[in-house]
């Protein structure tokens, strides 16, 4: 069994559903930042979604990996979103920057989703590789904006900007060592997105270079995994008050169970790759054979239906 990209994204998905599930449970409902993580919730597991369905049936299609791009994108907005709720009195005026930037990145996104549709249909000519590379640059730029908030979260959740001296030295020493359980909690957060993204970091640097990337594709799935994954022990450990013994069992049961078809994912993916890769091996091999005796009856069906129409 080969483990491929599509079969680490179905694990990411299972944990991503795993986790989601237990903080929805675990935090109260009032709470605007578990509105927020909801939407951000839905928005990846719609896109994960997709990489399950295209584990399952390959199909290659660039629209449905440009409109997880495009969820993907939305997801990390309310993602940030949602670490701006954490209790703090916000300055009005930075939160409408930061919810600004979200949507000008989503905008552009839905402009190069539009772009990659259309290209098909021959309304623009623009290619749909460029439109795909656009696309997935907006992904390290959320990221980053992620970063840069969840940094001035840390500061501002340790009452740095209300010492009277201020320093770069002192706003160092604060992201160190902060101050008070949620200024905690946000700077490990942050520590896990950075860990998380170095992976992808190396791969936009190849990229950039043009050269080619070890494991590539295996490197981006685990930073996404370890995404998750860190999300899920950071809110375990320093997350809201106690569960009930009914909702710690019920989240218990819910891991295991996905883990379970987690592991039933894996090894069905392997079989079904390895056998859509055989199917693609012996119909080229015929349609080379058909041309070689120029006859266009030993054409697979599929082939001779696409060359008719």
């Amino acid at each position: 069994m080969v483990l491929s990209y599509d079969s680490i994204m179905a694990v990411n998905q299972l944990i991503m559903v795993a986790f989601g599930s237990w903080y929805i449970i675990r935090l109260p409902h009032k709470a605007q930042s578990t509105w927020w993580f909801a939407a951000f919730f839905v928005g990846m597991l719609l896109s994960s979604t997709g990489f399950l369905v295209e584990t399952l049936i390959p199909t290659g299609s660039e629209s449905a990996y440009a409109l997880q791009v495009v969820l993907n994108v939305a997801a990390m907005g309310c993602l940030v979103q949602m670490v701006y709720h954490l209790p703090l009195n916000d300055q009005p005026g930075e939160q409408r920057t930061m919810l600004l930037l979200w949507f000008v990145l989503l905008g552009i996104a839905l402009v190069l989703l539009l772009l990659i549709v259309a290209a098909p249909l021959g309304m623009v000519s623009l290619p749909t590789s460029v439109s795909l590379n656009l696309l997935s640059l907006l992904l390290p730029l959320m990221l980053g904006l992620s970063i840069v908030v969840m940094v001035r979260r840390t500061i501002a959740l340790s009452g740095y900007w209300r010492r009277p001296e201020r320093s770069v030295k002192g706003m160092v020493w604060v992201l160190l060592h902060p101050v008070g359980r949620n200024a905690i909690m946000v700077r490990a957060f942050l520590v896990m997105l950075l860990l998380s993204t170095l992976p992808m970091t190396l791969i936009l640097l190849h990229h950039m270079l043009s050269t080619a990337v070890p494991f590539g594709g295996y490197l981006t799935a685990m930073s996404i995994v370890c995404f998750y994954l860190g999300m899920f022990l950071v809110f375990l450990h320093y997350g809201g008050e106690a569960s009930s013994f009914l909702e710690r069992v019920f989240c218990v049961a819910l891991v295991l169970l996905l883990g379970l078809f987690g592991i039933v994912t894996l090894m069905t993916t392997g079989m079904r790759n390895e056998q859509f890769q055989q199917k693609r091996g012996w119909q080229v091999a015929l349609v080379e054979q058909a041309l070689i005796d120029n006859n266009l009856s030993k054409l697979p069906a599929e082939v001779a239906y696409n060359s008719a129409y």
